[in-house]
């Protein structure tokens, strides 16, 4: 199967399991990944509060690289040090894996390590910055929905 098509399948069941499961923090969001080959990435993902400084959440991203079409999905765990979002800027640190599919290679699998700070919440949403490791050197905004205080 091609790398096009696997990438077009995960995306799709991700889509799928995403409308079905009532989540409670939808996020849109834009990285670029510097490694091997940097490629620049449109996603959007689901995140649920697993506790009350724990997020888990799965993400998944399509975009291009100088080789063509490129995709991930992540499997993401933010620990949040303010989650009653008691200052404006709320940061935050995470890990997890990222799966990356490029077009006319094998699928690979990376360790992922980010920090990242919530701005602001403002009319229900609220912009993230992060910066990490995985694949290699990565930044990304994401816009994510959020309560002004929790």
């Amino acid at each position: 199967m091609s790398c096009r098509l696997h990438i077009a399948l995960a995306l799709g069941l991700f889509v799928v399991s995403a409308s079905s499961t009532g989540a409670q923090t939808p996020e849109l969001r834009a990285d670029v990944i510097a490694g091997d080959r940097t490629v620049v990435h449109a996603g959007a993902g689901l995140t649920f509060a697993l506790g009350t400084y724990l997020r888990s959440g799965l993400v998944g991203g399509l975009g291009a690289s100088s080789e063509g079409i490129s995709g991930r999905i992540d499997l993401v765990n933010r620990f949040h040090l303010d989650p009653f979002r008691e200052s404006r800027w709320g940061p935050y640190a995470g890990g997890g894996l990222s799966v990356r599919f490029e077009d006319n290679a094998e699928s690979r699998t990376y360790l992922l390590l980010l920090l990242g700070v919530d701005g602001p919440a403002k009319r229900g949403l609220t912009t993230s910055f992060e910066a990490g490791f995985g694949g290699g050197a990565r930044i990304g905004v994401a816009i994510r929905r959020a309560a002004e205080r929790r």
